[in-house]
């Protein structure tokens, strides 16, 4: 099945294992947007209301300008694979502790803010994962492979 992709994508030999890796890297990073992306969006309109999308884009935006700044920032400050880890381990907790919030104030008037909080980190966590993803793929190959690829 991999020979057949790597067929495809024109990969080489020495590439296998890198290409692999960014393949694996982004299955799972899409079935975690399908899910996030989709769950907030339908928490937020069921919830919430159309009424409250307006407010809901300009804080994600908001929030997205800030994040990706603060990722753009700490990119020349720290090795790269530090913050692609931080980055994911970020994500993976922001994402834990909504879905905590979620369950724990079901039946209160706090549930409305948390969804709210959720769909406004649904474009930021997406922003800054593509910036880690795309970070890695350009360092592990070079403008010639990327092309190739």
């Amino acid at each position: 099945m991999l020979s057949v992709i790597y067929k495809l994508l024109n990969v080489r030999k020495n590439e296998q294992s890198r290409v692999a890796h960014m393949l694996g890297h982004g299955f799972f990073m899409s079935i975690f947007f399908a899910t996030f992306v989709g769950t907030s969006e339908t928490l937020f309109l069921n919830t919430l209301g159309a009424e409250y999308i307006n407010l809901g884009l300009f804080t994600a935006g908001f929030v997205g300008v800030f994040s990706t700044g603060i990722f753009v920032y700490l990119q020349n400050k720290i090795s790269y694979s530090k913050l692609a880890l931080s980055n994911l381990t970020v994500i993976f907790i922001a994402t834990c502790i909504l879905y905590y919030l979620l369950g724990f104030y079901k039946d209160t008037e706090y549930y409305k803010v948390v969804v709210f909080a959720t769909f406004a980190l649904n474009g930021p966590i997406v922003a800054v994962f593509l910036l880690g993803f795309w970070g890695v793929f350009g360092r592990m190959f070079d403008l010639r492979q990327s092309k190739r690829i």
